[in-house]
Parts: structure tokens; sequence; C-alpha cells
């Protein structure tokens, strides 16, 4: 369980806010920037503090640790800071207003381990639950209870 964050190399980075927007303008309400921004939040429980420009686009309160890497590699610095140009400066978030990305990539690992979708939604939100089916296929999803929005 956990697809892709199962596999992945623990990166934790979102689409471009540009992305979302033309999703939206495409005829697709709900998929803009402004509208999926608290679901990112609310799934996030990111370790940084930051400056007041990123501060009102992460959460700390989610169930998906986001943190800076512990022991980066030591050719980062000197490789970002040899290819910096005037058209694609290094972005110290990743996540955060600036449309180019280029830096060090924050990652989802907890107390040292792969930290995935699996781990962080299943323990809470799916294991209480008595019906559980593996290896199927799902073609429509049935929501009770409180709405998404809560």
């Amino acid at each position: 369980m956990g697809g892709s964050s199962s596999i992945n190399a623990m990166i934790y980075t979102r689409g471009h806010k540009a992305d979302y927007d033309h999703w939206a303008s495409e005829g697709n309400p709900g998929w803009d920037f402004a509208s999926v921004l608290p679901y990112f939040k609310k799934a996030e429980h990111n370790e940084r503090t930051f400056g007041a420009e990123s501060a009102s686009l992460h959460g700390n309160d989610g169930p998906l640790n986001v943190m800076d890497l512990r022991s980066p590699n030591k050719f980062g610095p000197p490789y970002l800071s040899k290819h910096q140009t005037s058209w694609l400066r290094g972005n110290t978030d990743f996540n955060g207003p600036g449309a180019r990305r280029r830096g060090h990539v924050p990652s989802d690992p907890q107390n040292g381990e792969r930290y995935s979708a699996a781990k962080a939604y299943h323990t809470q939100l799916i294991a209480p639950q008595p019906h559980r089916h593996y290896r199927s296929c799902v073609t429509r999803v049935l929501m009770e209870g409180k709405p998404l929005s809560e």
C-alpha cells in the first residue's frame, strides 16, 4: 500500500501553481491553486520554520512528515552556486512562491525511515475500518459522514 510514495526517492514536492490554475481555466472548477492549497497544508507536517512569504503555504499538523535532508550531499552547494544564472536562481522553498525549482528538495522520512502515504494515512484513517480489500479495482468512492472541507 502507498503507491508511488512507497517507491519514490522520498521527495516531497507539489505541482506548480500555474499548472493547477491552468487546469481550472480549462473547465475544472476547484482545481485552481487557491482551492487545492488548503488540502496540501492539511496533509503536511512540515518540520521547517518558514519566513512570512512561505509560511502561509505550509502546514504543520498533517499526517505526512516533510523535512529538509539531515545529511545533504556535500556536492550540492558547490553545484548549485556554480550553475546559478540570472534566470535560474536557487530556491530555498521548493513548494513556495518561486516559479523556478532548483535547490535542495524536501523529503518525507520520519524518524530516519521512509514515510509513505500508507504510513501517514493507513494507520490513522483506514486501519480502524473493518472493510479492506486488497488487489481490488475501485470504480467509485462514496463519501459518508464529514464533508471533505472539514
